[in-house]
């Protein structure tokens, strides 16, 4: 097993990160703990938001992880679009305290990316893997087997 390089938080954060902690600190040195107790609260949720743990990876071949933290909603046989096969379709959702930083879920050869634009309404709905903004990644492990994988944006997340 191998530990991914990573930094503590998401590059992508640190502009968030800077700009939540300043103010609740200003907030606390100018009015005290009290009235700076909303902006610490909302400084803690980006903190914790972009964080970026270590992950240990194995480093067997045609292993598939899975690709983020979160809750599997969906287990169900499925038409992938972006390759016209019958396939698994395997669905997590992030809520807001999961660790947003997604990872690769395998090891190969990128065969596509297809990104569409889209609406960017709450994930956790069917129609969101269709309609919202999305980026989906077809990949060839090494035993010749390919999956794809889509990052699909909602309601509060809304880059990918």
């Amino acid at each position: 097993m191998k530990h991914y390089p990573h930094p503590k938080f998401a590059k992508e954060g640190w502009l968030f990160i800077g700009i939540s902690s300043s103010l609740a600190l200003a907030v606390l040195f100018l009015a005290g703990f009290l009235p700076a107790l909303p902006f610490i609260l909302v400084a803690v949720f980006v903190l914790q938001f972009f964080r970026d743990p270590a992950r240990t990876i194995p480093q067997d071949e045609n292993v598939i992880l899975s690709p983020a933290d979160g809750k599997i909603i969906c287990i169900e046989k499925a038409h992938d679009p972006y390759q016209n096969v019958e396939a698994l379709k395997i669905s997590v959702f992030m809520n807001v305290f999961n660790v947003h930083s997604n990872r690769s879920p395998v090891d190969g050869e990128v065969l596509d990316i297809q990104y569409f634009k889209g609406k960017f309404v709450n994930a956790d709905f069917d129609k969101a893997s269709s309609e919202n903004e999305r980026n989906a990644v077809v990949v060839r492990l090494t035993n010749g087997v390919k999956i794809t994988f889509v990052q699909v944006a909602g309601l509060v997340a809304r880059r990918i």
